[in-house]
């Protein structure tokens, strides 16, 4: 009986260590809020930052694309990829400061395809955010050295089709843009040549990419404004039908794309980005139905190429006239009927007159985001994906203990979805509390993101209190819920989608170090990795997909790993 007694007042503790190990989320979230806002204080040195940013300096045009390319200079590169994609304005000012934008359009010229998007979007990253844009457009140097980065994205190699790149092209059209709106762009006069061939090579992306369309319609409206480009731009075929093709109808004033909608519903739309686009309602980007991103961004894209074919007809007319001017003069010969039609074009007439209002220089950031359904779709595609890998983890734990396995699927899949909608909800609601980067001029978050932070600590700060949020969310699943797997299969699934939250390091990078390495035994090991990891990839893509559908089908056929990840 005395044993019986101490048997049973020993049963009720036995769940005590279990509630042990299912605190291990608050104590990893404090410990990692701890290290991000240590890092934050740390990135205020200027010693630190130049250190990391040198290691771009140290990798050299040719470093990372030699055998000789070691792991610890990959994890450098990354390191300052991953500074430069920091949503801090006193960082990016003082990386535009210290030759940053020189380091990494060396890079550029590596023509490795994978460096070149990775030097590209870190080039377009220091660039987002209005003082970061403000600091660029004060600075002819900084004009200099964007202009002598971008040419080697023109040029094919062994290697690399640079613009057969969606990202490569989006970022190289950004930077276009920014260029053709600078001051100095204005004054310069030996870069005509670049803008009609990014144009010329970049005009096919339009008919399958609405954000390609959107800035490179902005960089050719843009561009035009100066002569020798717009004559540039008058002798291809390409650039020109394009135009046409984007442009709305010359008798109407945004075209098809654009409806009817009430004041009301224009105020409401427009509401969050007051001053954005100025006298919304006069010019017509008020006129929207649907989605307020989507058809801003097809307005946009209509007025810009709308205006740029005004300019290009203006620019012909002068052209016309000073041919005249000689010929009567003696000093050329007139036109022949063939010249003549080869010139002529039918906007120099129905695009004579140039538009009363002109578009912001650069799209407001509105015209760049996601529209709700896309949204929508990323969400329940990272839902599911992370349910589905709360199957796979748990049959995996739960044939690993041989029994429960039928629970242990159930709790873990359950867990993985319900942990990824609260983080889809949180992100939600964190973008609507820190704004969208937009400012009066169009000139904001340049990729369309959130308002820049004006100091590392502050990011750290709020990066610190979303930590700590999703560690008491994964806690009280764990410990409230019973699903102690939950985590492990949420991570599994998270992989497949996570190449949307950053800009790609893509495996076929990390499988080609691998390989210049394969004669040891760690190279080896990294190649049965990537491979396992592009088998899960491919097999979470084509499940997803065919739950979801479109947009986000397939998704995970080339997933890629971001800086994080690395």
């Amino acid at each position: 009986l005395v044993g019986r007694r101490r048997q049973s007042s020993a049963g009720p503790a036995e769940p005590a260590p279990e509630a042990e190990s299912s605190a291990w989320p608050l104590a990893a979230g404090g410990a990692l809020a701890a290290s991000i806002l240590l890092a934050g204080v740390a990135a205020k040195r200027e010693r630190l930052v130049a250190r990391v940013q040198a290691c771009v300096e140290e990798s050299g045009p040719q470093g990372l694309a030699s055998d000789g390319a070691s792991l610890l200079q990959i994890g450098g590169l990354m390191l300052a990829f991953s500074l430069a994609q920091l949503p801090v304005d006193e960082l990016k000012l003082r990386l535009l400061a210290s030759g940053a934008v020189q380091q990494w359009g060396q890079l550029v010229a590596s023509f490795e395809a994978d460096v070149q998007q990775v030097a590209l979007g870190a080039l377009t990253a220091l660039l987002e955010g209005a003082e970061p844009m403000a600091a660029f457009n004060a600075d002819a140097g900084l004009y200099s050295a964007y202009r002598d980065a971008l040419p080697p994205v023109l040029h094919a190699s062994p290697t690399a089709t640079p613009l057969n790149d969606s990202e490569v092209l989006l970022d190289a059209l950004r930077l276009a843009a920014a260029l053709a709106n600078h001051p100095q762009f204005e004054h310069a006069s030996t870069d005509g040549w670049f803008f009609e061939r990014l144009l010329e090579q970049a005009a096919p992306a339009t008919e399958m990419d609405s954000l390609a369309a959107l800035y490179w319609s902005c960089a050719a409206a843009a561009a035009s404004r100066r002569s020798d480009v717009a004559m540039e731009l008058l002798t291809s075929p390409t650039v020109k039908r394009y135009l046409v093709l984007l442009a709305p109808p010359a008798d109407t004033l945004l075209g098809a794309a654009s409806q009817q909608a009430s004041d009301e519903d224009l105020g409401e739309l427009l509401e969050p980005y007051d001053g954005i686009v100025p006298e919304a309602a006069e010019q017509g980007y008020g006129r929207l139905q649907g989605d307020a991103a989507a058809d801003l961004r097809d307005s946009l894209i209509e007025e810009y190429s709308r205006l740029a074919l005004c300019r290009l007809a203006a620019h012909a007319a002068e052209a016309e006239e000073e041919r005249a001017a000689a010929v009567a003069k003696g000093w050329e010969a007139a036109m022949t009927e063939e010249e003549r039609a080869a010139w002529y074009e039918p906007f120099f007439e129905t695009h004579a007159t140039p538009p009363s209002d002109e578009p912001p220089p650069l799209p407001p950031p509105l015209a760049s985001q996601l529209t709700t359904d896309e949204h929508l779709a990323e969400a329940l595609a990272s839902v599911a994906a992370c349910a589905l890998g709360g199957v796979v983890w748990g049959a995996l734990r739960g044939l690993a203990r041989r029994r429960g396995v039928l629970r242990a699927v159930g709790t873990t899949a359950a867990g993985a979805g319900l942990f990824e909608a609260a983080m889809q909800l949180k992100l939600s609601l964190r973008g609507r509390l820190e704004g969208d980067g937009a400012d009066a001029d169009g000139g904001g978050n340049f990729g369309g993101g959130r308002a820049n932070y004006s100091t590392p600590v502050r990011l750290a700060a709020a990066t610190a209190a979303d930590v700590l949020v999703s560690a008491q969310v994964l806690w009280l699943l764990l410990a409230r819920l019973r699903a102690p797997f939950a985590f492990g299969g949420w991570a599994l699934g998270r992989a497949v989608v996570l190449a949307s939250d950053l800009i790609d390091v893509e495996l076929e990078f990390m499988d080609d170090v691998a390989r210049r390495r394969g004669g040891r035994w760690g190279g080896r090991a990294c190649v049965a990795c990537v491979r396992a990891a592009e088998l899960w990839s491919c097999l979470m893509g084509l499940v997803v997909g065919g739950a979801c559908g479109p947009p986000s089908g397939l998704v995970g056929l080339r997933v890629s790993l971001t800086a994080a990840s690395v």
